[in-house]
């Protein structure tokens, strides 16, 4: 701003020389951008933003708004979580395994289970045990598991509460501490420290005619995942967020098994891609949720049985180059 204000004393010095209104043009800009014009309208969106102190990224809004309206002409398809309670008593064991190991925390469900349900933290890998656990603590907490943001304000509050509890075993990960520095996936940069809260409020604002929980899941799971809120759990915040819609309305939660893995990758990649408006991940996530309502989760065993008969547990590496596909069982 102290730039902008020597370029304006500069301007006035050498204005005679120049045609008035060329000069009142750059004027009326520059003292726009500062911020000091009386009655004037910024020139852009983006501009009025960055004034009012919470700029964000034009190109992830636009990405928004074109999910916005497909998911808008598109017929809602319930999937009621149906049946006594006990049906689905497992689901929220394996939600956390599932989400952890794609995520890179590889445990045999074995152990993961003696970790999440059992409390045995293995003490050569205390750190990826207790993310099992904490995800483990979030999806099966019946308020948590539930919780459904209904402003931009409550979304903020909602992500820095549960990052708290998923990281609370890595304080160098700062819990529910937005990120300070830019993060990647690949050679893709999410959005950027300084415009996060900028896009998670008006990316919140886009979706806010998006009212059936299958959309608002799909939506919450693409704001989440392009913002990368934090330094670290993202990936599995973005699905407990999106979950949340879902369980709020008493519908099937979406769970991703690891054969699957490369499948939600590129169902992801296609919004960040505008490969359409976000059709690959409306599908990807359809059948995601097809699928975990046809497991049985009564206990560990049946519902262990069920996904190695589909190959739920397969690499997605191993199940790529052998042409094993995620199965409805």
């Amino acid at each position: 701003m102290g730039q902008i204000r020597n370029v304006l004393a500069q301007l006035d010095v050498i204005a005679a020389s120049l045609p008035a209104g060329s000069v009142k043009v750059v004027r009326d800009r520059l003292v726009s951008v500062l911020g000091t014009a009386s009655g004037a309208k910024p020139v852009s969106r983006r501009l009025g933003a960055r004034l009012s102190g919470e700029p964000f990224d034009e190109h992830r809004l636009d990405m928004f708004s074109a999910l916005a309206s497909l998911l808008e002409t598109t017929a809602p398809v319930p999937r009621p979580a149906l049946g006594p309670a006990s049906r689905w008593a497992w689901e929220p064991f394996f939600e956390a395994y599932f989400s952890n190991f794609i995520e890179g925390t590889e445990f045999s469900v074995e152990e993961a289970r003696r970790i999440a349900v059992e409390g045995e933290i293995p003490p050569e890998r205390p750190a990826d045990a207790h993310d099992i656990a904490a995800t483990f603590r979030i999806v099966s907490d019946p308020q948590l598991r539930a919780a459904a943001p209904a402003s931009a304000t409550e979304l903020i509050e909602l992500l820095r509460d549960v990052h708290r509890v998923l990281m609370a075993a890595r304080p160098d990960k700062h819990p529910g501490e937005f990120k300070g520095r830019p993060n990647y996936a690949g050679g893709y940069e999410f959005v950027e420290p300084a415009l996060l809260v900028g896009t998670l409020r008006r990316g919140s604002d886009a979706f806010s005619t998006v009212t059936d929980p299958f959309q608002r899941a799909v939506a919450l799971m693409l704001l989440v995942t392009e913002c990368h809120p934090f330094e670290d759990g993202n990936g599995r915040l973005a699905r407990i967020i999106a979950n949340g819609a879902l369980s709020h309305a008493g519908q099937v939660r979406i769970v991703v098994p690891t054969v699957y893995r490369n499948n939600y990758v590129v169902g992801l990649a296609g919004g960040s891609n505008r490969a359409g408006r976000g059709e690959t991940l409306v599908s990807v996530l359809d059948f995601a949720q097809r699928w975990t309502a046809t497991i049985d989760w009564t206990t560990f065993e049946t519902a262990d049985q069920s996904l190695r008969e589909v190959d739920a547990y397969t690499d997605p590496g191993v199940a790529e180059a052998s042409g094993i596909r995620l199965r409805l069982p």
